[in-house]
């Protein structure tokens, strides 16, 4: 194997060679776990509360199974593994990323186009060019994670950024 990079581990192994860990860091890294795992069913009911909100036509044992049992079933498969390393940084990348960055950015413009249509903000042009260095970012990325090839991702990152120009203007 290589290098140990996980932060907890490296956070135990900070004191000098030899030496036990002190105890402000064994107790940070029992209660960061601590704190971590309890958030994970919070995140789970708030989804199945989601699903059952948004979408009538599941059934709310389906949405328990969904949200409750799934993840869980889809850790203990993947743990461990390369494919749930795979499976995170992907959906990182294709979900959280734009979600995260590009829709509230997306949102403001939208806002703002219908606050005042005549009239148009000083700050619309700051967050549109935002919007677009963020999003064409994120694709290049994407596009570069899957062909490893710098220049097809800034390819990516000019068109996507062209593109964006040309529908909102």
């Amino acid at each position: 194997g290589g290098a140990d990079d996980n932060l907890l581990s490296l956070v135990l192994q900070a004191g000098a060679l030899g030496e036990a860990p002190s105890t402000l860091n064994v107790v940070s890294v029992i209660v960061f776990g601590l704190s971590q795992l309890a958030a994970i069913p919070v995140y789970c009911e708030l989804a199945r509360e989601t699903m059952d909100s948004h979408l009538p036509a599941m059934s709310h044992r389906s949405s328990f199974w969904a949200c409750h049992v799934a993840p869980w079933v889809i850790c203990c498969i993947t743990y461990n593994s390369a494919l749930f390393e795979s499976f995170v940084e992907w959906s990182s990348l294709l979900l959280l990323g734009f979600c995260n960055f590009s829709l509230p950015l997306l949102l403001e413009l939208r806002m703002q186009r219908g606050e005042n249509a005549k009239q148009e903000p000083k700050s619309r042009g700051i967050v549109l060019w935002v919007f677009c260095l963020v999003s064409s970012s994120i694709a290049a990325v994407i596009v570069e994670r899957i062909t490893s090839n710098l220049l097809l991702a800034e390819v990516t990152f000019m068109a996507v950024t062209l593109g964006i120009f040309n529908t909102i203007y």
